[in-house]
């Protein structure tokens, strides 16, 4: 596995690692790499829309177990007027979970879009502050799977910088490439979420 090396200014024992978990590839290579590294993890924070497919839920359970560690799983909680909660609960049923998501686009009228992404700022980044608010972690370094190989805008990305809430964004694997990512689930025997094998 490759190895990640701590932002030279930032003392690790003045900060609390707050690892932001998707669920995804390289979030778990992420958790795997901060393991191999011997670094301390005070909270592993997860944001569920309510959109995700069922095998998503089921990966983060399993994540639980093999890693032996909770997951803090957050949600957006989102109100509605009267008149459209029954579209909401009927959607929800459907999906068997409550959905930020799906209230979020009936409270809208429309979907999320390219110039529009309103759903990340609202059902993540937003639910996150408000978590990190109430919990016990102080001084975070907030560590995310962050690849520069994802797409362009992410390849501008430095590997850390100051974070908006406070703290310090860390990207440790942004470097590294696929090939990487999945050495590092098979070194740490830590499973990809089941979407990934059935394509």
């Amino acid at each position: 596995m490759r190895e990640i090396s701590m932002p030279e200014h930032v003392n690790p024992s003045d900060r609390q690692i707050v690892l932001k978990y998707s669920g995804g590839k390289d979030s778990g290579a992420t958790w795997a790499a901060l393991i191999a590294n011997g670094l301390d993890i005070a909270a592993v924070v997860c944001s569920d829309t309510g959109w995700e497919a069922d095998q998503w839920y089921t990966h983060l359970a399993n994540m639980q177990d093999v890693m032996k560690r909770e997951i803090t799983v957050i949600r957006a909680t989102v109100q509605l007027d009267d008149w459209i909660e029954p579209y909401a609960l009927e959607l929800e049923e459907m999906l068997g979970r409550y959905s930020p998501m799906v209230r979020l686009i009936l409270k809208k009228g429309m979907f999320p879009w390219r110039q529009g992404k309103w759903c990340t700022t609202i059902l993540k980044m937003e639910t996150f502050g408000e978590w990190l608010e109430q919990s016990d972690v102080k001084q975070q370094l907030l560590v995310t799977g962050v690849r520069s190989d994802e797409s362009k805008t992410r390849a501008l990305y430095p590997v850390d910088e100051a974070d908006p809430l406070g703290g310090w964004s860390w990207r440790p694997i942004l470097r590294w490439s696929i090939e990487d990512v999945l050495e590092a689930h098979r070194e740490s025997h830590i499973p990809l979420c089941s979407l990934y094998r059935d394509g």
